[in-house]
């Protein structure tokens, strides 16, 4: 098997292809890798991740909820089987599924960020405050990907000027995904209209 063809590689490659909107590429990774390793536990969180990138939040519930399944001890599949029932607009059974199963006393940077999401969901900004320590805004800060999320998540509670600077940097970062944010993702209809967004969009 020549490199092109290592699993790990490929799942890694198709959710970058997701992340910056080449949804056709990542699909097709997808499908190849599932081809050549199906009983990668991987499988399923990848192709869950490329249809939330693609903003097909109801076709990424079983594969994301697959993939919890298969190590619910996993930090990250923890966040993201809480996070497509946020997008489903299941917002209480995500609060109810982070406060049976996540250890909050873990200082994992997906714990965290499910922490973030946790306290979004019931509006507790002053927890979220409490949470965001600077080391813990430098970590997020590095990730693109991490940065969009927190991005959303402070649109949803009307933080605009948060919401932008971690959009921004999100941006900054490589996340370039022009059609999930313009048009796809619900979290950003509070700062859409907004002319700091219509700048970034254009940019």
């Amino acid at each position: 098997m020549s490199n092109s063809d290592d699993p790990e590689i490929m799942i890694y490659l198709s959710l970058l292809y997701a992340i910056v909107g080449q949804n056709e590429i990542a699909q097709q990774l997808v499908d190849k890798v599932t081809r050549i390793d199906p009983i990668n536990p991987m499988c399923d969180a990848v192709r869950g991740w490329v249809y939330f990138f693609s903003g097909k939040y109801e076709l990424a519930v079983d594969p994301l909820f697959t993939a919890y399944e298969l190590s619910p001890e996993n930090a990250m599949h923890q966040f993201f089987k809480a996070l497509i029932l946020f997008y489903n607009d299941r917002a209480g059974e995500a609060y109810d599924f982070i406060d049976d199963v996540v250890d909050e006393s873990s200082t994992n940077i997906w714990t965290l960020i499910i922490l973030f999401m946790k306290y979004t969901i019931k509006r507790e900004k002053e927890k979220i405050t409490s949470l965001l320590t600077p080391e813990l805004i430098a970590q997020i800060q590095r990730d693109l990907q991490n940065s969009y999320h927190i991005a959303t998540f402070y649109s949803y509670l009307e933080e605009k000027e948060s919401a932008f600077d971690w959009l921004e940097n999100a941006v900054n970062r490589g996340f370039i995904n022009y059609p999930l944010m313009n048009n796809q993702d619900p979290l950003f209809e509070n700062i859409r209209n907004e002319p700091r967004f219509k700048i970034l969009m254009e940019r």
